[in-house]
């Protein structure tokens, strides 16, 4: 609590000493997710369960400069929910800071150097490994033949229950109070080292990364990452990118100690019609790989994780009309059955497991204004062990001010 406390502090000091002008804003959006398992197929759509989100982020941004890349931001977050399921009901609230963020730009001779410190959102060159806030910098010097950057974070000061990240076997080092309004979460450090080619052969770019995140608290749990990544044009209007995850856990308590992979891959066709796009995709993970960041991969009753699974498929997206933006995609989804199911006399076979579609449209019709409607379903062909089958439906207002 001490330590929460100096760093709220810390956002008071820091806006007293401001000079320059700044701008604010807010956010106010609303949505209701509807969702059902069994689905039988495609159109079966008996809604057995709700989710109401009122979610509202206040803003405010000091530039130092006119260029635009030197400034202060910050943002906070306050997220309610109210939960119905069959007969019973719940709803969690909890307040957050999104982002804390000085950045400082400066052109070089041959290039530029950016430099971020606070909290802020972060990204792995996979997008699966790790892809959350944290407390931390970001420094990176950027030049025609190459770019390297550098990221160093702590998640000890992080809201816990406005991030997930992944433990292992029945590790339950966090412990989620929902009576919390901000919880501390789990200490972790992580960095980044990357270096990219943005020429290496012809307009092809190159990028290799190593990420490691450390446990600093309990039993150690220790995760390194290598991905080397490929990307660049087939032809004019098509593109490509592949990449590949080394990754290594070490976890002392269990005498756990497992090397994965993942492998990605997606080529995207940008024809001169109407914004829009189309293309093919696909994405493995073994059964060993593990990432950082909770992500759900299949959006089933059990929520599959980037772990023991392939999925592959086809996905799309076109702007009909100014302003309305419609994307669609469909999956076919293999899995290993023990991780299906959560079972612990499952036969381990990996293989067909059935199909995803998801639509979606985002309609902006005044600057301030949007409004999205998605709908996703998984349908589980195999059903060995239980019915995975779930049909999720979300509609979304939002107004920024």
């Amino acid at each position: 609590m001490k330590k929460q406390s100096i760093f709220i502090a810390s956002i008071f000091l820091i806006f007293s000493s401001f000079s320059f002008a700044f701008e604010w804003g807010g956010l106010l959006s609303v949505g209701e997710e509807l969702y059902n398992g069994q689905s039988e197929s495609l159109f079966d759509f008996d809604t057995n369960s709700s989710e109401l989100t009122v979610d509202g982020k206040l803003w405010l941004k000091t530039p130092f400069d006119d260029s635009g890349e030197n400034y202060f931001i910050a943002e906070g977050t306050y997220n309610f929910q109210y939960s119905s399921i069959a007969d019973e009901s719940d709803n969690t609230q909890y307040l957050d800071i999104d982002l804390f963020k000085l950045a400082l730009s400066k052109e070089t001779g041959s290039g530029k150097i950016d430099f971020a410190f606070g909290r802020f959102s972060f990204s792995d060159l996979s997008s699966v490994v790790y892809a959350q806030n944290g407390d931390g910098f970001l420094a990176k010097l950027a030049s025609e033949q190459f770019s390297i950057s550098a990221y160093g974070a702590y998640t000890g000061l992080l809201n816990g229950r406005a991030v997930t990240m992944l433990s292992v076997g029945d590790d339950d080092s966090f412990d989620e109070d929902e009576d919390k309004l901000y919880q501390l979460s789990e200490k972790f450090a992580a960095v980044s080292l990357s270096a990219s080619f943005p020429n290496i052969v012809g307009n092809h770019e190159a990028t290799a990364e190593f990420f490691g995140a450390f446990r600093l608290e309990g039993d150690s749990y220790n995760r390194f990452y290598g991905t080397l990544a490929l990307n660049g044009p087939i032809l004019s209007s098509l593109f490509y990118n592949v990449s590949g995850t080394l990754g290594y856990k070490n976890y002392s308590e269990g005498d756990i100690s497992d090397l994965g992979f993942l492998l990605q891959g997606s080529a995207t066709y940008y024809p001169e019609f109407k914004n829009s796009s189309a293309g093919l995709s696909a994405i493995y993970a073994c059964k060993r790989f593990t990432g950082f960041t909770s992500q759900t991969a299949v959006n089933a009753q059990t929520e599959l994780q980037y772990n023991g699974l392939l999925k592959a498929g086809a996905f799309g997206s076109i702007k009909p009309i100014e302003k309305l933006l419609v994307s669609a995609s469909a999956d076919a989804v293999c899995v290993y059955e023990e991780l299906a199911n959560n079972a612990e006399n499952a036969s381990g076979d990996f293989g067909f497991r059935g199909l995803q579609f998801e639509f979606s449209a985002n309609w902006m019709p005044l600057s301030d204004v949007s409004f999205g409607f998605s709908l996703t379903q998984f349908l589980d062909t195999d059903k060995t062990g239980g019915d995975m089958s779930k049909t999720t439906f979300d509609i979304k207002a939002s107004i920024s001010f």
